[in-house]
């Protein structure tokens, strides 16, 4: 809209200093949320990559108590020798069960 005195002549009015001074701010705001929407996505990303090493150290305290818990088993089932050659036998069968139940647990939790 035209800008008019108290007589209702138009004046001319340069805005153009004006429009310079808040295309300089509209353009400082952009770089600060730019800046800004950076430094979230960062520490959205640490926060990630933090919350997968605590599941990664769960699972790992979980897997060293199951392994502690079939040695425990290992020793409680297999802490003495057979006397005789079908005793022994069947020892050596469960125990190679029990070793590859260990050896299955461990590549699923690790690998």
């Amino acid at each position: 809209m035209p800008v008019k005195d108290a007589l209702g002549r138009e004046l001319p009015v340069d805005y153009g200093a004006h429009i310079g001074h808040v295309s300089a701010l509209m353009d400082a705001v952009r770089a600060r949320r730019s800046r800004f929407a950076d430094s979230a996505s960062l520490r959205c990303l640490t926060l990630r990559q933090a919350r997968h090493v605590r599941t990664c150290e769960r699972e790992a305290e979980q897997a060293v108590q199951w392994l502690d818990e079939l040695f425990a088993a290992l020793v409680a089932a297999h802490g003495h020798v057979g006397c005789s050659v079908r005793e022994i036998q069947a020892q050596k069968a469960e125990h190679q069960a029990l070793e590859d139940t260990a050896r299955v647990s461990f590549f699923l939790i690790f690998f």
